[in-house]
């Protein structure tokens, strides 16, 4: 019973990053017809692919399982920072760092990301805790759009858009996002009872992968088809939206973890990605292959040693 219910959950979150493809592609077709700037098409792409962590989020809440969604945002940064990001810098060799990611701003970024684990140390985050969150995240767009603005400005390429099929796709996309969400929530809580591991690591190790499967995606097909420029602030925007998410979801309930070994060993591993990924970034201003190398290996060896000191048995 386990196996079909781990392969129900693979094929919900196969769909659900199909679902946030047709959200993203609708977006960026209606953006492209009214001229929205690509720098904030960017930004609005890396808060539409937190979506599936956002109705995660909310259904998480209703279940009462509010640790799985933080597993989830939290996890889902190392995941884009330390898998995506190096899978991508291994793929292409080497991504220059652009788009005003600079010293000051790549401190506040690391700062920023690392808040919740600060913040959630007395074992909850809370209603003030969540409206830090928020106000740092604004603050840090505005912070960066200001600095993309004065750098090289893309232009839409002009293409023949049908308006109405793009508005489709992203309604389309957002009725699947949510209702694939809550099938998800169901299924997890009947694979918890076959799983020595607890919801937190649960969410960490399986939904932040699953639910990232939009920027997996973007990686293999911008490699594949020889594009250059693979969206790097739709990975960090993503990210960023994580921590948004988090801060808004715990306006509404707050969120508690248990302060065990294995959360101890994600919050070493998390600062640990994103001290790699800042330090790589600043250097040389691009990542290269071996760096990229090393964010994967520093991402796989945490899901082995979190699987073995778990004692997960199917």
């Amino acid at each position: 019973m386990f196996i079909l219910y781990f392969l129900i959950l693979v094929a919900l979150f196969f769909v659900l990053g199909k679902s946030a493809d047709f959200l993203i592609e609708g977006i960026k077709a209606i953006g492209a017809k009214t001229r929205i700037k690509t720098i904030y098409i960017g930004f609005l792409l890396g808060f539409l692919t937190s979506m599936p962590e956002l109705f995660i989020g909310v259904n998480a809440m209703i279940k009462d399982v509010g640790a799985i969604s933080f597993g989830n945002l939290v996890g889902g940064i190392i995941v884009l920072l330390g898998f995506i990001m190096g899978l991508n810098v291994v793929l292409r060799r080497e991504v220059e760092m652009v788009d005003g990611l600079k010293f000051p701003f790549l401190i506040l970024l690391g700062v920023f990301l690392t808040l919740p684990l600060l913040l959630v140390l007395d074992g909850k985050i809370g209603f003030l805790d969540g409206l830090l969150l928020i106000i740092c995240y604004v603050g840090l767009i505005i912070y960066w759009l200001s600095k993309r603005v004065q750098g090289v400005r893309e232009k839409v390429r002009e293409q023949k858009i049908n308006v109405r099929k793009a508005v489709i796709f992203a309604v389309l996309g957002m009725a699947g996002i949510i209702i694939l969400s809550r099938f998800i929530i169901e299924i997890t809580l009947l694979l918890l009872g076959g799983l020595n591991i607890g919801k937190l690591m649960l969410g960490i190790i399986v939904f932040s992968i699953g639910t990232n499967l939009p920027e997996i995606v973007v990686v293999f097909e911008s490699w594949r088809k020889q594009v250059k420029n693979i969206a790097l602030g739709n990975l960090l925007g993503s990210a960023m939206a994580n921590i948004f998410i988090i801060g808004a979801l715990s306006l509404i309930k707050p969120f508690y973890a248990t302060m065990s070994l294995n959360f101890y060993v994600f919050a070493i591993t998390f600062v640990l990605i994103i001290v790699a990924f800042l330090f790589f970034s600043y250097t040389k201003r691009k990542l290269s292959l071996w760096e990229g190398a090393v964010l994967i290996g520093i991402y796989l060896f945490f899901i082995i040693f979190e699987f073995l000191l778990t004692g997960i048995k199917l």
